[in-house]
């Protein structure tokens, strides 16, 4: 009776998503911003909750209160992490990755 209302994420919105992060995280005078959302990227025994939500934000689609919770589904999300600068991206992951990611990859 009801349509689902969940919006379709895609590539296109991932990569819409990755520039908006660029445009915000990496000011020209740095050289580059790392994001390392697994447990590599610990510190005090915590894991960085800003690199959670942004591979949250950029793979899953997650949004607003969502990236709140700290908890990555995925642990294929979990092992890679991503160096990025204002002018590129690069993405480092395990042989097997996000589901669709390869169409990201190729874009």
């Amino acid at each position: 009776m009801f349509q689902s209302r969940i919006p379709i994420f895609d590539t296109q919105k991932s990569a819409a998503r990755l520039n908006i992060l660029q445009a915000h995280c990496c000011p020209t005078t740095s050289d580059h911003t790392l994001f390392i959302p697994g447990p590599d990227g610990a510190t005090n025994g915590e894991e960085d909750q800003s690199s959670q939500s942004v591979a949250r934000y950029l793979f899953q689609g997650d949004y607003s209160r969502k990236l709140y919770n700290t908890v990555i589904d995925d642990e294929n999300l979990e092992d890679m992490f991503l160096c990025m600068s204002a002018s590129k991206v690069e993405i480092y992951r395990p042989p097997t990755f996000v589901k669709n990611a390869r169409k990201l990859m190729s874009s």
